[in-house]
């Protein structure tokens, strides 16, 4: 298993290779999405703690840190899965691909490990990043931005195996699913902005 996992972060081409030979299974992909999940129920648990006192940094650093929200927050990372590979799915058919939406579904959720190993950051981040700092601001979108394009580089692998398109072809459903990503924590940061300035 550690081989496997070893050879998706650094040789995703030499891990997908071999995967598009296998029969689909699920099970690896939604343990490593079980235990993003598991982690962000951390996380939303450490900064409500951390941030009891302010109701409106409470609600928009994480919407999960709503009354009774344990069930969202567990199943959001299995939804994200979902989307993630429903764009890369349909930008790797409009590019001529040619693979299943069940592998893409499985590959995407292989992709999935540096958003996991975010998953951590981000309760580092909730434990030494509060009262934010400009350098602990600059340091957490550091680790997103690296692990983000890390899980799209994996994608971009994963598709130019899953859909039998070219390696530049590739690229562009796993861009496509990284700005998803970006569009909703901008929507977020925007949120924040107006609110903050509304009060």
């Amino acid at each position: 298993m550690y081989p496997d996992l070893f050879e998706l972060l650094f040789h995703p081409d030499t891990f997908f290779e071999r995967k598009s030979r296998e029969p689909a299974n699920l099970l690896l992909p939604a343990i490593i999405v079980s235990i993003g999940s598991i982690l962000n129920f951390f996380f939303s648990r450490i900064a409500s703690q951390t941030l009891d006192n302010d109701y409106l940094v409470n609600f928009l650093w994480n919407i999960h840190l709503l009354p009774d929200s344990s069930i969202l927050i567990l199943v959001l990372p299995f939804f994200a899965w979902f989307c993630f590979s429903g764009i890369l799915f349909i930008t790797s058919r409009l590019l001529a691909g040619t693979g299943s939406f069940a592998v893409t579904f499985r590959n995407t959720g292989y992709g999935c490990l540096p958003l996991t190993f975010l998953s951590v950051t981000n309760i580092l981040n909730g434990f030494f990043g509060y009262p934010p700092s400009y350098p602990s601001v600059i340091g957490h979108w550091f680790f997103v931005m690296a692990f983000l394009f890390w899980a799209g580089w994996i994608w971009s692998a994963a598709m130019e195996k899953t859909h039998s398109i070219s390696h530049s072809r590739a690229k562009i459903p796993s861009i496509a699913a990284i700005l998803l990503y970006l569009s909703y924590n901008l929507f977020n940061f925007l949120a924040f902005y107006f609110l903050v300035n509304l009060m």
